[in-house]
């Protein structure tokens, strides 16, 4: 006769993936730790609506509307619950697309002159050239203006940053 499975081998913790490529050891079992402490029943699951919660307290800063998206890729099996593999899945997702964006953001720095290291400096003009040459719907002087910074000047990879995600976010 089959023994019931104990109520340890179905913990979170017993069931908990190990880091992937993109999350390290350390953030697994961070991304564990906010899990449990929503599994307020020990069940393995958290309903959905905790999800924006457990992410900030992860350390991930979301819309509304991000959130709404994540708790629809997540939910693969109508429960309105999500699992800790869900979870630390979805946290290793936020992770690989933070990374491409910053390896986006470091390419197109380095297209418009500045260093793959993030040093140097590129210059307004090229960075006008750029943009009107991908037909790119950006107010680069209002940009720059914005970011209280002087419209004549070089620009290093901070104050590219800042002006590149002001105008992602307009």
């Amino acid at each position: 006769m089959a023994e019931a499975a104990s109520p340890a081998a179905a913990s979170p913790a017993a069931s908990a993936p190990s880091a992937d490529k993109f999350l390290t050891a350390e953030e697994v079992q961070r991304a564990t730790e906010v899990f449990e402490s929503f599994d307020l029943h020990s069940m393995g699951r958290v309903k959905l609506f905790e999800l924006s919660k457990m992410l900030e307290e992860a350390g991930i800063s979301l819309s509304a509307t991000e959130v709404a998206l994540c708790r629809d890729r997540v939910d693969d099996e109508g429960t309105r619950q999500i699992r800790l593999d869900q979870f630390i899945n979805l946290i290793s997702k936020h992770k690989q697309t933070k990374m491409q964006n910053e390896s986006d953001l470091l390419g197109a720095f380095v297209a418009c002159g500045g260093n793959e290291d993030g040093s140097g400096e590129v210059n307004p003009e090229v960075m006008a050239g750029l943009i009107e040459d991908f037909g790119l719907n950006v107010d680069l002087a209002y940009l720059k203006e914005s970011a209280s910074m002087d419209p004549n000047a070089d620009v290093g990879y901070d104050k590219f940053q800042i002006i590149v995600n002001t105008s992602q976010a307009s």
